[in-house]
């Protein structure tokens, strides 16, 4: 397996665990590029089912990091790094697996953004929610004020995102920002039983089910039904399909392949 410098990927059975191993988002020193790298080879990886995202230390991720030495970076070279970032939150947004956040501290700026880039958001009493980007003259990177807007409508993104404000694990529950609030005792276990759990579905009925929710913005109801069509006529083609009709005929739990 790789060796990173800025993360560490790992596999737990079927899930694909990420590891940050600083508390900022080091653009310069290659965060984006191995983020992305590990991403993709997961994507490619047919015994990666699911995925969780984590960092060890104080922070979930305190976000870029800052530094000023860095300022006199053309707008071109400028534009390069925060495409990347945007890259890598459209990655874990779209990949046909699904991908856990677990926050236990702070998650901000970036860091917040790349969190809520994934399909599942757990979170500790800990955790810590701000999008900072207002207070140094910047706008949301990372994809973070389009994800906001999805996830908690445009007045509440707006107030997050123009004052800068910190958001709590409890105030995040109830935005609609996280999916569970978990005890941090309790955060890798309860995140390792999800990622198992889905995990253990039909890959193929996941990956369309995600890919669905990720086009959904663009469709009209008259696109979307084409799609679910499409997907629940190809679905019903395949061995996953047979054995899950089976085992719910046989009463039993089915032993998806797949295939």
């Amino acid at each position: 397996m790789t060796e990173y410098n800025n993360i560490r990927l790992e596999m737990d059975g079927q899930v694909a665990v990420l590891t940050m191993l600083h508390e900022t988002m080091d653009v310069y020193g290659g965060f984006c590029e191995e983020m992305q790298s590990a991403l993709d080879g997961i994507v490619e990886d047919p015994h990666a089912h699911s995925v969780i995202l984590k960092n060890d230390g104080r922070y979930f991720c305190a976000g870029g990091k800052l530094d000023p030495e860095k300022n006199n970076a053309t707008q071109m070279q400028a534009r390069n790094i925060f495409y990347k970032s945007g890259i890598l939150a459209k990655t874990l947004s779209s990949m046909p697996k699904p991908v856990i956040a677990l926050v236990n501290g702070a998650a901000s700026g970036g860091g917040a953004n790349l969190a809520l880039s994934c399909d599942f958001i757990l979170a500790s009493e800990k955790a810590l929610f701000r999008e900072v980007f207002v207070n140094i003259n910047l706008i949301p990177d990372t994809g973070g004020l389009w994800n906001l807007v999805r996830l908690i409508g445009p007045m509440r993104a707006k107030q997050l995102c123009m004052t800068g404000c910190k958001v709590s694990a409890e105030e995040a529950l109830k935005y609609g920002m996280i999916t569970e609030l978990v005890s941090s005792e309790q955060l890798w276990k309860r995140g390792m039983a999800l990622a198992n759990e889905l995990a253990s579905k039909p890959p193929a009925s996941v990956a369309a089910i995600k890919q669905l929710c990720w086009k959904l913005p663009e469709m009209t109801f008259d696109t979307y039904l084409e799609s679910e069509t499409s997907m629940m006529a190809l679905l019903r083609g395949t061995e996953d399909y047979r054995e899950g009709a089976l085992a719910f005929k046989e009463k039993r739990e089915p032993r998806f392949s797949g295939k």
